[in-house]
C-alpha cells in the first residue's frame, strides 16, 4: 500500500510529537511512502524558520549578557 504524507506529519515525525511512533511504523512497514514536493518544501521552511528563531534568541542572550 502506498501512503502520501502531509507536512504536518512529517513534521511532527521529526519533533518527536505525539504520533512520531506511527510515523516511523509506516516508514519501516510501507514499501512506498510520498511527499509532494509542497510538503517538502512546507518542512524545509518550517525547519528553516525555528533554526533562525533559535539562532535569534541566542544572539540576544549573548547582547543581554555582554558577550
Amino acid at each position: 500500500m502506498a501512503v502520501v504524507f502531509d507536512a504536518c506529519a512529517i513534521i511532527a515525525w521529526l519533533r518527536d510529537e505525539p504520533g512520531a511512533d506511527m510515523i516511523s511504523e509506516i516508514i519501516k512497514n510501507e514499501d512506498c511512502c510520498y511527499l509532494h514536493a509542497i510538503n517538502a518544501y512546507e518542512v524545509y521552511h518550517e525547519t528553516f524558520y525555528e533554526l533562525q528563531v533559535k539562532k535569534k534568541l541566542q544572539v540576544m542572550q549573548l547582547r543581554i549578557l555582554n558577550l
